[in-house]
């Protein structure tokens, strides 16, 4: 799981941030996929001298990409695989794609590599495959390469989220008011 998955940020667009020295910032941040798949974080009203795009971090496990359900994706039937997920996979010389769900139902999608953008998405069955998963937009799910024959497998992998509860705020003599 995700840094920002686990820790809510989601949902919250509003955080400060601290370094060592005690100087904080409050960040106004804006979620940004990219073609490859990968996530920013950005934050909008940060000083130009400290202004930086925060990456999520990478997997090593180049089976899995998180995908994202958004209402584009939806309304155009397609979506973008990570370009590393699909060049480390061999998957730019395929022409379909198999989506299977935790109950083993599988929806074949067509698989096109778009080499003048470098980019790879699945289409004519995106929007089905959420549909029966009751995928919505700002759903983010796990996607798992579990056959790579002449037609790929991608399953949907299960994401147990738990809900963290704050935990008591143990620091003393510390102001809490950026902690909303």
């Amino acid at each position: 799981m995700t840094f920002g998955l686990v820790n809510g940020l989601e949902k919250k667009f509003k955080i400060v941030l601290m370094n060592e020295k005690g100087e904080s910032w409050k960040i106004h941040l804006r979620r940004q996929a990219k073609p490859d798949g990968r996530f920013y974080m950005i934050g909008e009203n940060v000083p130009k001298k400290k202004r930086q795009k925060i990456e999520a971090a990478p997997s090593s496990d180049q089976s899995c990409f998180e995908a994202i359900v958004t209402t584009s994706n939806l309304r155009t039937d397609s979506m973008y695989i990570p370009k590393k997920f699909a060049v480390s996979n061999g998957l730019i010389e395929n022409h379909q794609i198999d989506l299977m769900n935790e109950h083993g139902k599988s929806w074949t999608l067509y698989l096109r590599y778009e080499a003048n953008r470098k980019r790879c998405n699945m289409s004519r069955g995106w929007r089905s495959f959420c549909v029966a998963n009751g995928k919505k937009p700002g759903d983010i799910f796990n996607l798992k390469l579990v056959r790579n024959e002449e037609r790929p497998v991608l399953k949907l992998l299960p994401m147990n989220l738990h809900k963290i509860e704050p935990s008591n705020d143990t620091r003393q003599d510390t102001e809490k008011s950026f902690l909303v």
